[in-house]
């Protein structure tokens, strides 16, 4: 059952990641704000951001390509799961203010993880 919805999962969730790794390299200031409960940044932090914005877009541009090529889904669907894990030990045991914002991000990530393992699995 997994398997025939996944495609369209892949697709949804891949563009919007994409599309939010768009907003955080445009806008990295207010993603410090909204996402961390910070207002102060150096111009070293907002590069650090903006990079990561633009590894989030690689990185969910690929998992929206392979909701069309399954062939790619067990390398890419991996890398997603272990960036997604990683935020969320980040938020658990990092110094992070939990912000609604990330709360939302994360409680995201980990059902999207669930469900890639789950598949990967089947």
């Amino acid at each position: 059952m997994l398997a025939s919805s996944m495609s369209w999962l892949l697709i949804v969730s891949g563009t919007v990641a994409s599309l939010a790794g768009v907003g955080v390299f445009l806008f990295p200031r207010l993603t410090l704000e909204l996402g961390f409960g910070t207002t102060s940044a150096d111009g070293v932090v907002i590069s650090l951001v903006r990079h990561w914005g633009v590894m989030v877009v690689v990185l969910y541009a690929l998992t929206v390509y392979c909701g069309y090529v399954p062939a790619a889904r067990p390398a890419i669907m991996t890398a997603a799961i272990i960036d997604k894990l990683g935020m969320i030990v980040l938020f658990l045991f990092g110094p992070m203010k939990r912000t609604l914002a990330l709360t939302g991000l994360v409680i995201t990530d980990g059902i999207l993880s669930l469900l890639f393992i789950a598949y990967l699995l089947e």
